[in-house]
């Protein structure tokens, strides 16, 4: 069961679409009206004219009280967007083909539309064939097999159809009820996320939103968001094929009442989702296919894009190769003029601006930001992989390899995976298990296919860092957070990850080329030795930078050098304007945790009596365990973090 359906009889709402498509005046709304009692040209526009013009939907209700939905699309080439909104969600796809016209424009177009956003199973219905002799209809059935042969259907279901006679009805309901039971689909484990198809104001209701979920479940009382405006709202009823239920489940019609929002500030193209874990987006990174005869695509083009119920300008930039040709697949990026809300594995359909047709479509790979530059290191390598994790369902995987991610933490993989933190657990899981994410510590991730990139980079960036800074063991860890677009923060396990490639060395605190060592001069490395014995004889009263410049005859930039290697080294360390040997340091450390075991506070007096020092001396001690985390300010004193509380017994 898809829901608990209050106030009406037990029936099965089975979570599948079946869909019309073909070319306008075949006979595609007659059919639905014959299976399932409703017109669904709903508009005076569609009833003057005898054609649709906009989507429809009806419940179809099939052996056992199970019901199925049935979305008809126009036919007309005018309103191929309204198709496009339709045919992306069709499980089970009735093309339909008029006797008496046989294949036509709309025919092949519709079919190409519908394999680029899906693979559905097919059946065709052959209308009208009461208008047909016995040699007419067989020529068409002929045709109608090659051409479906063609398409990768041989086996497709064809069935003779008659809104007028009869015949074949309870043939095509037989079909679609074997279809509809074959069709099987992995749930998509990301949060609830409906494309806007119609919205309309209903009397006692108030505004209704309509569509087909594409993943998760909306329940009465969550709060949803809409986009791209970003503003929340509560779902107050729900009802799907005219029961009212408890939850709207993906992969069936959908009609969904909002509290306290006007009508008029809801359109087609427009998303409903779970707060916070969706956003629209202006930029896409995916694979496209040309699926024209004889077009070619150009490098950088203007084009309709298609996706959902939206529609929206386009500038598509081929990411290999001058141009695309016909039956070729590659990568793009796309540019889009208006803000859509995507996500890995959504399919989309691209229209050429002239001529105005389909020329392909494929899937959207990732949403991020695109930073890549072609010469990255495995760059079209990657992409091929974040496609086929795309076909095989790996959706996160696919957004971590295509986008621009380098090192991600949970809180990234739960936005990413469009899930909420605790839900994602699971895929983070199944990521580490498979080796696509290394744990680099400190909570965060690195990508694997983003190693080779980052040791290219690193490698680039030694090189010359070495030759500008020939005293200096090498850059740090903030230095490479930077290099990865991230904030500067922990990593322990990168070191480690990163040597074990052999081209990057991690010595002193410092990552640098495996064959580097600091160039001093015999001269300098003495000097070196002899103010680090300076150093070290101050005992736990450090010497000032300015007395170690007048005792050794340097200017600022020379000592600059000097004490930037011994810090490196770990042999020294600096706060205020004081150097001191690494040893003292500790053991005035010791002397403060002394100081602790014995109170919850320890002030600067308390401090310059243990140590015997000045007031300024014993400032700049304290502020410099404060920037290292032991200590914290409070009320004129410091106290110890929490972390370092471990270190001792409490005080009784």
């Amino acid at each position: 069961m898809a829901g608990e359906v209050k106030n009406a009889p037990p029936s099965e709402i089975m979570q599948v679409i079946i869909g019309t498509a073909g070319h306008v005046d075949h006979g595609k709304t007659c059919l639905v009206k014959a299976l399932t009692g409703c017109d669904t040209d709903r508009l005076p526009e569609e009833k003057l004219r005898g054609l649709s013009i906009d989507l429809g939907f009806a419940p179809c209700r099939l052996p056992g009280n199970r019901i199925v939905g049935i979305v008809d699309v126009p036919g007309h080439e005018d309103f191929i967007r309204n198709m496009i909104a339709g045919a992306a969600s069709i499980d089970v796809l009735m093309l339909v083909i008029a006797a008496n016209d046989g294949i036509m424009p709309q025919t092949r177009e519709h079919l190409q539309i519908v394999q680029l956003l899906k693979t559905p199973l097919v059946m065709v219905v052959l209308t009208k064939v009461d208008l047909v002799d016995a040699e007419i209809r067989e020529t068409v059935t002929l045709e109608v097999r090659e051409f479906l042969a063609r398409n990768g259907y041989p086996d497709a279901p064809l069935i003779p159809f008659s809104s007028v006679t009869g015949e074949g009805y309870q043939q095509v309901r037989r079909t679609i009820d074997k279809l509809a039971s074959q069709v099987s689909f992995a749930p998509d484990a990301r949060a609830f996320r409906m494309n806007v198809e119609r919205v309309f104001s209903a009397k006692g209701y108030g505004t209704v939103v309509t569509g087909i979920p594409i993943s998760g479940c909306g329940h009465i009382g969550d709060t949803v968001e809409l986009h791209p405006a970003r503003r929340h709202y509560v779902i107050r009823s729900i009802q799907a094929y005219k029961h009212d239920l408890d939850i709207a489940p993906a992969h069936a019609c959908a009609a969904i009442n909002l509290r306290d929002i006007e009508a008029e500030i809801v359109a087609r193209g427009m998303t409903i989702g779970a707060p916070g874990l969706y956003g629209a987006t202006s930029s896409a990174v995916a694979s496209l296919k040309n699926t024209t005869d004889s077009l070619k695509l150009p490098r950088l083009s203007d084009a309709w894009f298609l996706s959902g119920t939206s529609k929206t300008r386009v500038k598509v930039r081929l990411l290999e190769g001058s141009q695309l040709p016909p039956g070729v697949e590659t990568f793009v990026h796309m540019a889009l003029e208006e803000p859509v809300v995507l996500a890995a594995g959504d399919r989309y359909v691209i229209r050429l601006l002239n001529p105005m047709v389909t020329f392909g479509g494929g899937d959207i790979l990732s949403t991020a930001p695109f930073h890549k530059k072609k010469t990255a290191p495995n760059f079209l390598e990657v992409l091929q992989k974040a496609h086929l994790a795309a076909l095989e369902g790996n959706l996160l995987l696919c957004e971590l390899m295509a986008g621009s991610f380098t090192v991600v933490t949970k809180g990234d993989l739960a936005e990413k995976a469009h899930m909420e933190e605790k839900d994602a657990a699971p895929a983070l899981k199944a990521l580490m298990e498979s080796g696509s994410l290394i744990d680099v510590g400190g909570g965060a991730f690195l990508v694997r296919e983003r190693l080779p990139l980052v040791e290219s980079q690193m490698v680039k960036i030694l090189e010359g860092y070495h030759r500008t800074k020939p005293m200096s063991w090498g850059i740090d860890t903030p230095y490479v957070c930077r290099l990865m677009g991230i904030e500067a923060r922990s990593l322990p396990k990168l070191p480690e990850v990163l040597a074990a490639g052999g081209r990057i060395v991690f010595r002193h605190n410092r990552y640098a080329l495996p064959d580097f060592k600091p160039s001093l001069k015999s001269f300098d490395m003495e000097l070196k030795e002899k103010i680090l014995s300076f150093i070290e004889k101050g005992g736990l009263d450090a010497q000032a930078q300015g007395t170690i410049m007048e005792r050794f005859g340097l200017d600022a930039g020379k000592l600059s050098q000097f004490l930037r290697l011994l810090i490196e080294e770990g042999q020294v360390r600096l706060f205020g304007n004081h150097v001191i040997h690494v040893r003292h340091y500790e053991a005035i450390r010791e002397k403060l945790l002394e100081l602790f075991r014995s109170r919850e506070s320890v002030t600067i007096a308390e401090l310059r009596a243990s140590l015997g020092s000045g007031r300024h001396y014993a400032v700049d001690l304290l502020e410099s365990f404060d920037t290292e985390g032991m200590t914290r300010r409070v009320n004129g004193g410091r106290v110890l973090v929490k972390t370092w509380k471990k270190a001792f017994e409490p005080p009784i």
